[in-house]
């Protein structure tokens, strides 16, 4: 009978050393840390026209069309991030598909322990489809917050080095939402 109590009393403090050993923070698995990012993106343009002299009706502030935007990059610490970004930018007003190649530049302080501030300008060269060669430069900057999952909610500011009226250019505003995989 005392050798079943002896033995009792170990498988208990066996037990007892197992179950604390997995809530101890040096035995958990650490989460691999990546410094690369996937980022994707969905946003509404507006109709608007800026260029007074462009040929357009006056129904302003209207959607029209639909943007798309993919990138890869590296990152540090979520704070700071720069990469490769590619899409589509079909505008309804203009009957343009424009496609975009830039660096972004993407900078994300954390506002609090849920959410970041994120400001991404970006620069490079975009391609206009259907109309010949109209191509040029492409520049476009956003801001907007992200939370913890990587969502976020965007406005967006982006013109093309080209227009379709000789008015100089084509400027954009358009609201979205994105998703970043870290």
């Amino acid at each position: 009978m005392r050798s079943l109590v002896n033995n009792l009393f170990l498988v208990f403090i066996f037990i007892g050393f197992s179950a604390k050993a997995q809530f101890i923070p040096e035995f958990q698995p650490q989460p691999e840390k990546r410094i690369t990012y996937v980022s994707f993106g969905v946003a509404l343009p507006l109709r608007h026209h800026f260029d007074k002299q462009a040929d357009v009706d006056n129904l302003k502030f209207l959607p029209d069309g639909i943007n798309t935007k993919f990138g890869l990059g590296i990152h540090l610490n979520r704070w700071f991030a720069s990469g490769i970004h590619t899409g589509t930018e079909w505008r309804l007003s203009e009957k343009l598909i424009a496609i975009p190649i830039y660096n972004n530049i993407r900078i994300a302080p954390r506002i609090n322990d849920y959410k970041r501030l994120v400001i991404q300008p970006g620069a490079g060269w975009v391609l206009g489809l259907g109309h010949g060669d109209k191509n040029g430069y492409y520049w476009k900057t956003s801001i907007g917050f992200e939370g913890l999952d990587g969502v976020s909610y965007f406005a967006e500011f982006s013109q093309y080095g080209f227009s379709l009226d000789h008015t100089g250019q084509i400027k954009s505003i358009s609201f979205g939402l994105g998703l970043v995989i870290f």
